[in-house]
């Protein structure tokens, strides 16, 4: 596929692959870049395949909002369809979730805020996401959310794509009328999947167990069984329990997060002024008592108990700095009467006014310069220490002025054809693999810098030497190759818990120590103690 063209754009490099399609970075002539997934070839003859496809693109081409990835067109190369969308530099959040990351108050609000505003625009166009979920929630370089994957998407007054008793979605974040029926559901059920994936994003792991948990308990507990919010921030259960209501109809509007608590209907007004007080009386308060300031989102999704914004009024503090200096003046002509000529030995002399006074002149104070003293040179037959000789850096090394020597280059796994390691097959290197405190040390003692071109970080250390670490990307546990030239993964020798070590993750604008299964491919750096 490399070099070949869809429509005017050039296919340059394969992003990632997966079960359904693959991605290409792609650019046209005057330099516009895009991502082009192109359907696998074993599913491009499978009719009900290629119609969810292509219904993805005819739902999202006519989508135009900032927090919904953008399709631009659809086409055909060698028989198999494909799509041109706007190419993202980030990630999803189940990807971030994999790695151990975990994520603040405010990014959480922010985002909530946005896919508010995003799903709110998509209703009223009268299109139904039907799969959200933390996989299709991606993040991009400048922390603000894409919404991805309307393949299954349900346009009003048609049944898109679901066949006689089939259920369309990811069952996890179901909504009940979603697993009772998803041939005849609306909105709704976007609003009970969105407060899911933010119960799996502010607990840290899924609402249910599949290893313990088989798929029809999990089918009856979306049914009947209230989702378990304890353990999660007080402002954010009594915010989601109304979107987690099983009746579809006693869940409220979709509204900005600290709006809505209520549960009630809010219809939206025109955003306030720009001007916001940080920390006013309807501000929410979080465990760690700092005080947030409440997002303002796009006026579709504005409520009207949305605190207005306060401009400060300038008046208290003229009066406040009027009545300080009156008092000023006052307590200086209350003062007792200074005597003139008393030299400081009580004699008595003409009694000054406080005009008098405060038309003297100050008194210039001399500061004499501190004297530069000039270092004694030492003399020859002074004893000169002994400077020790540093070891060589090891051929292949770079001293970074860390603790351990970093190698120069990746060590390449002759028997995958990315070069990767699973954690199993990476162990054999030992102790020359770096443990996870030198990852962490390499990350936080180092200047790292992202360069486009070659894709990857140069890493710059201490000591002024630098390593390049490229975004090979990785292979799943799936056998699937994801994300070349956009992020990396280095494993480390240190496990975490039975089933997953600990990794140095990057993409640009993020690095990362998490944890990962250790099933996955991976790249490999050696270290070289001191």
């Amino acid at each position: 596929m490399q070099n070949k063209k869809v429509l005017n754009y050039n296919l340059l490099r394969l992003l990632g692959k997966g079960g359904m399609a693959e991605v290409w970075y792609a650019e046209n002539k005057i330099g516009n870049v895009a991502a082009v997934k192109i359907l696998n070839e074993d599913l491009s003859h499978n009719a009900q395949v290629v119609e969810r496809f292509g219904n993805e693109a005819r739902v999202t081409v006519r989508l135009k909002h900032p927090n919904i990835r953008q399709v631009y067109d659809y086409d055909e190369i060698d028989g198999r369809p494909c799509m041109v969308m706007e190419y993202l530099e980030g990630d999803d959040l189940s990807t971030r979730m994999k790695h151990g990351e975990r994520f603040t108050d405010e990014q959480l609000q922010k985002w909530w805020n946005q896919l508010a505003s995003a799903l709110n625009y998509t209703h009223a166009q009268g299109v139904v996401h039907r799969d959200i979920k933390p996989s299709n929630i991606f993040i991009d370089r400048e922390d603000n959310v894409k919404l991805l994957d309307f393949g299954i998407a349900k346009v009003r007054d048609s049944i898109t794509s679901t066949a006689t008793g089939a259920t369309m979605g990811t069952l996890m974040y179901m909504s009940p009328e979603q697993v009772r029926d998803s041939k005849h559901i609306d909105y709704k059920t976007d609003l009970y999947s969105l407060a899911v994936s933010f119960v799996h994003l502010l607990a840290g792991h899924a609402p249910y167990d599949r290893d313990t948990t088989d798929d029809f308990e999990i089918r009856l507990n979306i049914v009947q069984n209230p989702l378990d919010l304890s353990g999660l921030p007080s402002e954010w259960q009594a915010f989601l329990r109304p979107y987690l209501a099983k009746k579809p109809e006693e869940r409220p509007a979709l509204v900005p997060f600290g709006a809505g608590q209520t549960g009630c209907f809010v219809p939206p007004v025109a955003p306030p002024s720009d001007e916001t007080v940080v920390g006013g009386v309807n501000a929410p308060v979080y465990e760690d008592a700092t005080v947030a300031e409440t997002p303002v989102v796009p006026s579709q999704s504005q409520p009207k108990s949305q605190p207005q914004s306060r401009k400060r009024k300038a008046w208290p503090w003229i009066v406040m700095t009027v009545c300080a200096v009156l008092g000023i003046a006052v307590s200086i002509i209350l003062l007792p009467g200074v005597k003139k000529g008393d030299g400081g030995n009580g004699s008595a002399g003409e009694t000054e006014t406080v005009a008098e006074v405060m038309q003297q002149e100050t008194p210039t104070l001399e500061v004499a310069a501190p004297a530069i003293v000039e270092a004694e040179k030492p003399t020859k037959d002074e004893a000169t220490p002994a400077v020790e000789e540093s070891k060589p850096v090891p051929a292949g090394y770079v001293d970074l002025g860390l603790s351990v020597y970093w190698k120069t280059s990746n060590e390449y796994n002759s028997s995958d054809d990315h070069g990767f390691y699973t954690w199993d097959e990476a162990k054999k290197f030992g102790s020359r693999l770096p443990n996870k405190a030198q990852l962490e040390e390499l990350r936080d003692k180092c200047k790292w810098t992202w360069n486009s071109t070659n894709e990857g970080y140069y890493v710059k250390g201490p000591s002024g030497n630098s390593i390049f670490l490229p975004a090979a990307g990785y292979r799943g546990c799936d056998g699937d190759v994801n994300y070349v030239g956009s992020y990396g993964n280095y494993w480390s020798s240190t496990p975490s818990g039975t089933e997953d070590a600990w990794d140095l993750y990057f993409s640009s604008g993020r690095h990362i120590v998490g944890n990962v299964n250790r099933c996955y491919g991976q790249s490999v750096r050696l270290v070289q103690g001191k």
